[in-house]
């Protein structure tokens, strides 16, 4: 069975961006573990303003040797690789979880991140935070609050100030 992992990044007072989606604060001088994570997920499931952002990085998309699924109100073109969720959502995670395969990469926004949470369709968390503080912007779980247990796993330190969080689902 397929596990749920959000992988992200936030800042210490709890921002994954800035007020108008700002992620300059972010470290780039090293993977953090994030090719070895890659190499453990064969399905990515954003919402539309974070595919939005990564297609702001490059013309071509950057996770086109994987599945992904942006959630949306709106369904935009379609390939091989890239398909969007309008309804149903936590119906169909639900069995793509139960499906064979590797796991599935929850990569955000908040607002998608607070829905998974409310769903329960989080099994795992790697939360990567960065020694900054924002004051204001998007917030790990969209301001949604919803109780859930997990217990932490590890916790990896970087020189650069920035700690990195594993949790599992109690």
């Amino acid at each position: 069975m397929r596990k749920v992992i959000l992988f992200t990044a936030a800042s210490l007072d709890g921002f994954i961006a800035g007020p108008n989606g700002e992620i300059d604060w972010l470290f780039v001088d090293s993977d953090y573990g994030y090719k070895e994570f890659y190499e453990k997920i064969d399905i990515i499931v954003m919402g539309a303003k974070t595919y939005q952002q990564v297609m702001s990085f490059s013309d071509t998309y950057l996770h086109s040797d994987r599945m992904n699924y942006i959630i949306s109100h709106n369904k935009g073109e379609e390939t091989e690789y890239l398909k969007y969720l309008t309804d149903g959502i936590p119906e169909f995670i639900r069995e793509l979880k139960e499906q064979d395969g590797r796991d599935i990469w929850l990569t955000g926004g908040g607002e998608i991140n607070g829905l998974f949470l409310e769903h329960g369709l989080i099994d795992e968390m790697i939360i990567s935070v960065h020694p900054v503080v924002l004051g204001k912007g998007i917030t790990l779980f969209g301001g949604k609050s919803f109780r859930q247990h997990f217990l932490p796993q590890q916790m990896l330190t970087y020189e650069t100030g920035l700690l990195q969080m594993f949790y599992k689902k109690v």
